[in-house]
């Protein structure tokens, strides 16, 4: 049976996804505040981010 195109995009993703290290998903979640502080003081702005 053939499999939708939207599932071999799905797999794709999540692959992606997966492959990206901890300490690189560790560092952007630990920069949100800093991030949302800088758009914030723009009032939704372009920022260097």
């Amino acid at each position: 049976m053939f499999r939708n195109p939207s599932q071999d995009q799905v797999q794709v993703c999540q692959d992606a996804f997966h492959s990206i290290e901890k300490s690189i998903i560790k560092s952007l979640y630990e920069s949100l505040p800093d991030r949302m502080d800088a758009i914030l003081k723009v009032h939704g702005w372009y920022i260097k981010y």
